[in-house]
């Protein structure tokens, strides 16, 4: 490689292919596997205790305190609709969607992958309805895919606004 596709970033030299490499948490629901965009995760816990709020949408476990933030929390498998009982305890990704905090509830986070930009396919045209607009794209793993969401269209405006409202319980 010659040096005129070499470029100083954060100290280190990369090369121009490395911008086209994307990185993704991967976690499953069921025998799902999904995976969000590692640039909107905070960090990854065990859950802690919920406090339910009375009248949220179903799929709104309640929210958490870490370190002095109140955050809500999604269930994933109520959002997604995914029967069947967890086989171990979940996991918590906790990721900003638009401008807040929230947090994920999922079965395990397994991996981060790295996927090169070319190799990310738009989601199926058969996909339609509210589906379709949180699916950012599918990707292979091996002999498996992976559905790359978009957690920005996972929620509707109405739910964004209901959101920030139990954000602001204290």
């Amino acid at each position: 490689m010659t040096m005129k596709k070499l470029k100083k970033a954060g100290g280190e030299f990369q090369s121009s292919a490395a911008k086209d490499i994307r990185q993704f948490a991967v976690f499953s629901l069921g025998e799902e596997r999904y995976a969000v965009d590692i640039s909107v995760i905070r960090e990854i816990i065990r859950p802690v205790k919920i406090t339910h709020i009375p009248g949220a949408p179903p799929f709104i476990e309640g929210v958490i305190n870490i370190r002095g933030d109140v955050i809500p929390v999604i269930e994933m498998r109520k959002r997604f609709d995914v029967q069947g009982q967890r086989e171990a305890p979940p996991r918590m990704i906790i990721v900003r969607i638009e401008d807040q905090w929230v947090g994920i509830t999922v079965d395990t986070v397994t991996e981060v992958i790295r996927v090169p930009a070319s190799e990310i396919k738009p989601p199926p045209k058969v996909m339609s309805g509210e589906a379709a607009r949180y699916l950012a794209g599918v990707c292979s793993q091996g002999d498996e895919l992976v559905v790359l969401l978009n957690l920005n269209e996972i929620l509707t405006g109405e739910e964004k606004v209901s959101l920030r409202t139990i954000r602001e319980i204290k």
